[in-house]
């Protein structure tokens, strides 16, 4: 799960790794990554369930769910002005091809 900075981001982006972002991301204080968060390009991305205890906004405190993924679905959606269609779109497509799905 990617909660660095740009320069760490870019030099992964360099490297051609997928950036995962979790509950992390929906409760971080530091400004600096939540525009960073959102300027991650929709291909290197992709929403995780890990870490039992990282649980989005509103659910913190309470043991991680898979059904919490729309919840930083829908973070990272507002974050971006976007869709969460347009979220759910593009990291569903991107599971598939890293798994092989289609």
């Amino acid at each position: 799960m990617f909660t660095d900075t740009t320069v760490q981001l870019e030099e992964g982006l360099k490297r051609g790794l997928l950036i995962g972002v979790n509950g992390i991301s929906t409760f971080t204080k530091d400004e600096s990554q939540e525009k960073m968060f959102a300027q991650v390009h929709l291909i290197n991305y992709s929403l995780k369930k890990v870490a039992p205890f990282l649980t989005p906004v509103p659910f913190r405190g309470k043991v991680k769910s898979q059904r919490f993924v729309r919840n930083v679905a829908e973070h990272h959606a507002q974050i971006r002005a976007i869709s969460l269609e347009e979220i759910a779109a593009a990291t569903t497509a991107k599971r598939d091809a890293l798994f092989a799905l289609n």
